[in-house]
């Protein structure tokens, strides 16, 4: 399972892949250099925001939903145009959206960091949260006290969402009811070590298990969350490896994300652009918000 480059952006913090399986397309953010992008295996498409963002994705009603700075929009990508919709910290500029996705019943997630992280090291308190909008654009804190929200996913029955803290160095799980939309049960069930790197991005496999992107650690790597093992490790040409979705025509292939933030450029030229991997399982879709 060796990686090829798939598109060279060279991405400050290359974030949140989205695949979109209608069109054969990925899409994913520069969340320092203020960009969206989609790319089909031929044309790259760029949209330049004028914020910096978490994450953006797809809307079934068409265009993207996105976790700016200042809250969520609706984004008419590539062609331009953005309208407000909520923003669940107003007034805290402190803090910002991070990673985000959409539920299997068509919400979308995100949670928040302080910007004093944006390095990915630092130290912080417990003052960010994990916040859904649901498809009538109501709000709802599902989870406060986090310190670094990132990766998020669901397991392919629903039943359970997986989530890192990522100063906490460990994933999370908790029971989900998808139809009052609640989460209880919360409990560790990975802990990454510090030596592998930071725990950033996030998405889950057909078989129940995790893939969890290691920002310093140059690797993408797959877990058991019943056992807590590690089962396998991606090595990327890159330190800062962010984030990954799963794509292709049978969803067995891995989209991975990496920054170019506070890296050599001589030593790892690819660093922030998004690599590919076809590996030996298929993995969840990336859902469309339904609002």
């Amino acid at each position: 399972m060796k990686p090829e480059l798939y598109v060279d952006t060279k991405c400050v913090i290359g974030e949140g892949p989205v695949w979109d399986e209608r069109t054969d397309t990925l899409y994913f953010v520069d969340l320092l250099d203020n960009k969206i992008y989609s790319y089909d295996g031929q044309t790259l498409n760029t949209m330049q925001m004028n914020e910096n963002m978490g994450c953006a994705v797809l809307r079934e009603n068409g265009g993207m939903v996105a976790g700016l700075f200042s809250g969520w929009y609706f984004v008419d990508f590539p062609e331009g145009g953005v309208q407000f919709i909520a923003d669940p910290e107003n007034g805290n500029d402190a803090n910002r959206f991070n990673d985000g996705k959409v539920d299997p019943a068509g919400r979308f997630w995100t949670g928040t960091m302080p910007r004093s992280l944006d390095s990915g090291y630092g130290k912080a308190e417990p003052v960010a949260g994990l916040y859904c909008l649901d498809e009538k654009q109501n709000v709802k804190t599902m989870l406060s006290g986090v310190i670094q929200s990132n990766g998020l996913g669901w397991s392919k029955d629903a039943k359970q969402f997986y989530f890192i803290d990522t100063q906490r160095f460990n994933v999370q799980a908790f029971d989900y009811d998808i139809e009052k939309n609640e989460l209880s049960n919360g409990r560790v069930v990975v802990e990454i070590p510090g030596d592998m790197g930071i725990p950033d991005g996030m998405t889950v496999d057909d078989e129940g298990n995790i893939w969890v992107a290691l920002w310093g650690g140059s690797a993408v790597t797959r877990w058991d969350c019943r056992t807590g093992k590690l089962l396998e490790k991606i090595e990327l040409p890159a330190t800062n490896v962010t984030s990954c979705c799963f794509g292709g025509d049978n969803m067995d292939e891995l989209f991975i994300t990496t920054a170019a933030y506070g890296i050599d450029e001589k030593a790892y030229p690819l660093a922030g652009g998004v690599f590919r991997v076809k590996v030996r399982v298929r993995g969840a879709p990336s859902y469309r918000y339904k609002g």
